[in-house]
């Protein structure tokens, strides 16, 4: 059953990270808000919450399998597939968007569009951050890509070392490994910087899905503790500071990239305690509304690709506010007429697979 909270701040830490994209577009990283309040200038921490929550779902999903029978290549297999088929359809339909988009602005003759499309192949098949050189269309994949490969080598792992992975070796590597990051870097920022013979975002992405899966087995047993009513409002109060926390981190521009590492902590504490159900407004938050809003923030992700670019090269002098704003709208109105199209471009995916006999 899906969880009204965490679906609710997948569509929140979404918008954040739109904001921190088209505020470095329009208004630059430096602009302020109010003294020391930005726009968003460390929005990019969002992604943290979305590969613990990754980590989170991949070790639930390891943990219920445990009685299958069937083989770990196997099985590993299908949990790829599905997480693959969950991001394919709106990937290529807001590729395809976002390919087009470029070809216009740039006014690229045939050949120009047909050079751009063969270097951003990896892009396409979401290994842009392999090493393979690519042009990128759709940038933000970048953790999309990262993601997919860091499960694929976890959930066999996880899957197979349930116990000594999720309790000793996760925790472990997600501390290392951050560790490792803020020491040599300063920072969890950039998507481009590449570190011994991987990039940097797949070592995020690799650290904090093993902070996810570390979280899922914290979760899973404190859930079966009893807790009082005055112990549940603490929890209660923890949970909603420790996404506060993460909010002043992104906003105020005086708090150093450097302390990421500490505020990872409180994102986990938070995913930690929307999924246990155990603090207050759990079943609030359990209705359509919020399982939309979640649903939304795939989309939304990817369509910002060709509306920063509209909105930051295609619309002149207009007012920096009013391009952020028809950027938003961009992205709404994107979703909206594509959303039936997924359905059908997944469904005919779908019958082409069971035919080719990949199941």
């Amino acid at each position: 059953m899906k969880n009204g909270k965490i679906e609710f701040l997948r569509f929140a830490f979404c918008i954040v990270i739109m904001m921190f994209h088209i505020g470095d577009d329009i208004l630059g990283l430096d602009y302020r808000i109010a003294g020391d309040i930005s726009f968003f200038s460390k929005g990019y921490f969002a992604v943290e919450f979305f590969f613990v929550v990754s980590g989170y779902l991949m070790a639930s999903s390891a943990y219920k399998c445990q009685q299958n029978k069937l083989g770990l290549g196997r099985e590993t297999f299908g949990f790829m597939k599905r997480k693959v088929m969950a991001v394919l359809p709106y990937h290529l339909l807001f590729y395809v968007v976002t390919f087009l988009t470029v070809a216009v602005l740039s006014e690229f003759s045939v050949s120009e569009a047909a050079v751009r499309l063969f270097k951003s192949l990896p892009n396409l098949l979401l290994i842009s951050r392999s090493g393979l050189p690519t042009k990128d269309v759709m940038g933000v994949e970048w953790y999309i890509a990262d993601m997919l490969i860091a499960m694929l080598i976890l959930y066999p792992v996880c899957r197979k070392y349930y116990d000594r992975f999720t309790k000793v070796l996760a925790p472990v590597a997600a501390v290392m490994i951050i560790g490792y990051l803020i020491k040599t870097t300063g920072s969890l920022s950039g998507s481009t910087a590449w570190s011994v013979i991987v990039s940097k975002t797949f070592l995020r992405a690799f650290s904090e899905i093993c902070a996810g899966a570390f979280v899922f087995e914290l979760t899973r047993n404190i859930r079966k503790l009893r807790f009082s009513k005055v112990d549940k409002l603490f929890l209660s109060v923890l949970e909603l500071c420790s996404y506060l926390l993460v909010i002043a981190f992104i906003v105020m521009a005086n708090i150093p990239k450097r302390f990421a590492g500490h505020v990872l902590i409180f994102v986990c504490i938070g995913v930690c305690l929307s999924f246990s159900g155990v603090t207050y407004g759990s079943k609030l938050f359990n209705n359509k509304l919020f399982y939309f809003l979640g649903s939304l923030s795939l989309p939304l992700y990817l369509a910002q690709s060709f509306a920063r670019r509209i909105a930051s090269k295609a619309l002149g002098e207009m007012d920096d506010w009013n391009k952020i704003a028809v950027f938003f709208a961009l992205c709404f109105v994107a979703v909206a007429i594509l959303y039936p199209v997924e359905k059908l471009l997944r469904k005919a995916i779908v019958r082409k697979m069971d035919k080719l006999g990949i199941k």
